[in-house]
C-alpha cells in the first residue's frame, strides 16, 4: 500500500490559512460561449464576460452567477450538449476556383455567440501597413498591424508578414485561432491581387446549451471529487433532477466541500421531490427561485442566490451558519418565486429531507432562513451546515499537517510536534466560536507496538461544535416588583 495520510471524521454522542480564503464555489452551468469541461477561476464580472459571454435571459443560471461575481469569486465549468460546434471561416483573395486562400479561422470555443462576427485583413497603401482586425460586440477589439510595401513586396515577404500578424493575433485573445494558408512561397509565386479589404464572417457555431444529459453534469462533477483546488462548494444550477442532486452530494461526501442544490416549485412540490433524495450530510438544499435587482424578470435557482451568505473574509466564518440577518441577508435579491409563506417555510424546514428557504422580513429584506443539511436520522451535529463546514475545513487542515510526518520516526517528539500544530488550529477555531472544547491525542496508547510494526502513526481529535441558535424564546413578565420575582 502506498504511504499516505488518512483522515476520517465520525460523530460520537454521549448525551440525550488553505488558510481561509474567500468562499470559492465550483459552478457547473450553461453559458453562451467558453471552453467546455475545463474549470476557470473567475474573479470578476468582466473576466466572466470575456470568457463566457455576457449572460442574459437565455442563460439565467449564468446571469445569477454573474451577479454573485460583483463581490465573489468562483470556479466556472461550462457544460454543453453534443450539439456544440465550432464556427469557421476562410479569408481568401477573390471567389471561386481562382481564389487564393490566405487565413483559416476557427473558433476556439464551441458556440453560436461568435457567429456573424467578421475578421478583416486590410492593406493601407498610404502608410504601407497591413492590418488584421476582429471586433467582438463592444467588449473585444483587436487590431494587429505590420509594415509592408505591398507594391514591391514578393509573395514570400507577404507570407512572412502574415505569419507575424497571425502569431500576434493568436497570442492576444482566446476566442478564435487563425492559421496562415499562404505558406511555402518564393519570390516567383503569385501574390494576392489586392489587400484593399478582405474579410470573412464566422458561421456554423452552436452553443450546445440543449441536449445536455444528467450523465454529462455528473461526469463533470466527478472530475472534482477529492480535488485540491480549494473548493468550498459544488453546484450545478439549473439541473434539478434527483439524479444530478444525488450525484453532486456523493461527490461532496468524498471531498472537502459542500454540495449546494435547489428545487423549484410550490412548498408541497419541493417537499415531495426532496423526499426522494438520499440523506447526505454534505448536501444543502434550498427552495425556489430568486430575482436580482439587475433584472427582476430573470428567474435564477436559489442555490445561486444564497451564495453571498457563504462568502467569508474572516477566519471564524467558515463554521458559522450561512443564514440569518448577520450573514444571510441577500442585498441584491429583488424577489422570490414562489412567495413562500411562514407555514410553507416551516413545512420545508421540518420536512423529512429538510429544505432551506429564503424569507422576506419587512425592513430587513431577503434573508436565508435555514441551515440544515439533508442528514437527519443518525446525526446530532452533522445535520447543520456550520458543523459540516467545520469538519471539512478541519479535514483539509489536518491533511496538510499530517503529510509533513510521513516517513518521520514514531517517537515522543513526533507525537508532541503533531499535537502542538493541531492544537494551534483548534485554538483558533475555538476563539472564532467554532467549537467549545477539544482534545488531541497522539501517544503510545494509540500507537501500540503492533501498529508501529505496521508503520502507522495514529492520532485522534475529539471536539464539541458550538450549536447555532435557531429557536429563541423570550418571556415577558408584567410585575410591580422587578427585583423580587423569579425571572
Amino acid at each position: 500500500m502506498l504511504p499516505n495520510v488518512k483522515v476520517s471524521i465520525t460523530e460520537e454522542i454521549t448525551r440525550g490559512s488553505l488558510s481561509l480564503n474567500t468562499f470559492i464555489p465550483m459552478v457547473i452551468l450553461k453559458t453562451k460561449t467558453g471552453p467546455i469541461g475545463t474549470e476557470v477561476l473567475v474573479k470578476s464580472q468582466s473576466a466572466f464576460a470575456n470568457t463566457y459571454g455576457v449572460p442574459d435571459s437565455t442563460t439565467p443560471e449564468a446571469f445569477g452567477l454573474y451577479q454573485y461575481l460583483k463581490n465573489g469569486s468562483a470556479y466556472v465549468v461550462r457544460v454543453a450538449g453534443s450539439s456544440a460546434a465550432n464556427g469557421e471561416a476562410t479569408i481568401a483573395d477573390g471567389d471561386g476556383a481562382g481564389a487564393i486562400d490566405l487565413i483559416d479561422i476557427t473558433t476556439n470555443y464551441k458556440t453560436d455567440d461568435l457567429n456573424d462576427k467578421a475578421v478583416h485583413l486590410i492593406y493601407d497603401s498610404t502608410n504601407n501597413k497591413m492590418y488584421l482586425s476582429f471586433t467582438y460586440g463592444s467588449r473585444l477589439i483587436i487590431s494587429i498591424k505590420e509594415t509592408i510595401n505591398y507594391s514591391t513586396a514578393k509573395a514570400d515577404e507577404i507570407e512572412e508578414t502574415l505569419n507575424k500578424i497571425i502569431d500576434s493575433f493568436n497570442l492576444a485573445q482566446d476566442y478564435i485561432t487563425l492559421e496562415n494558408k499562404f505558406v511555402d512561397k518564393t519570390e516567383e509565386d503569385d501574390k494576392p491581387a489586392s489587400f484593399t479589404d478582405l474579410s470573412a464572417t464566422i458561421a456554423g457555431g452552436v452553443s450546445g446549451n440543449t441536449g445536455i444529459e444528467d450523465a454529462d453534469v455528473i461526469a463533470l462533477a466527478k472530475k472534482y471529487e477529492g480535488s485540491d483546488l480549494g473548493i468550498d462548494a459544488l453546484l450545478a444550477p439549473g439541473f434539478e433532477s434527483v439524479t444530478v442532486i444525488n450525484g453532486l452530494a456523493n461527490v461532496a461526501a468524498n471531498s472537502s466541500f459542500l454540495a449546494i442544490a435547489s428545487i423549484s416549485g410550490s412548498s408541497s412540490t419541493v417537499c415531495s421531490t426532496a423526499n426522494t433524495i438520499t440523506e447526505n450530510s454534505s448536501l444543502a438544499l434550498y427552495a425556489g427561485q430568486v430575482y436580482f435587482n439587475e433584472d427582476p424578470t430573470i428567474a435564477v435557482p436559489s442555490c445561486i442566490g444564497v451564495l453571498p451568505a457563504y462568502i467569508t473574509k474572516d477566519l471564524s466564518s467558515k463554521w458559522l451558519a450561512p443564514a440569518g440577518v448577520t450573514r444571510g441577508t441577500l442585498s441584491d435579491i429583488a424577489g422570490l418565486e414562489p412567495k413562500y409563506t411562514d407555514d410553507d417555510l416551516e413545512a420545508l424546514y421540518t420536512n423529512a429531507i429538510p429544505v432551506n428557504g429564503i424569507r422576506k422580513i419587512s425592513g430587513r429584506g431577503f434573508i436565508v432562513w435555514g441551515q440544515k443539511t439533508t442528514e437527519q436520522d443518525n446525526s446530532q451535529y452533522q445535520d447543520r451546515i456550520n458543523v459540516v463546514r467545520l469538519c471539512k475545513y478541519l479535514t483539509k487542515e489536518i491533511y496538510k499537517i499530517s503529510y509533513d510526518y510521513l516517513f518521520e520516526p514514531i517517537t515522543g517528539y513526533t507525537y508532541n510536534s503533531w499535537t502542538l500544530r493541531v492544537e494551534a488550529i483548534l485554538d483558533e477555531i475555538k476563539s472564532g466560536n467554532g467549537l467549545s472544547e477539544y482534545k488531541v491525542i497522539m501517544d503510545d496508547t494509540l500507537n501500540t507496538e503492533e501498529t508501529k510494526r505496521q508503520n502507522k502513526l495514529i492520532g485522534a481529535i475529539r471536539f464539541k461544535p458550538l450549536e447555532a441558535a435557531e429557536y429563541i424564546e423570550i418571556e415577558f413578565v408584567v410585575t410591580d416588583d422587578v427585583e423580587g420575582g423569579n425571572q
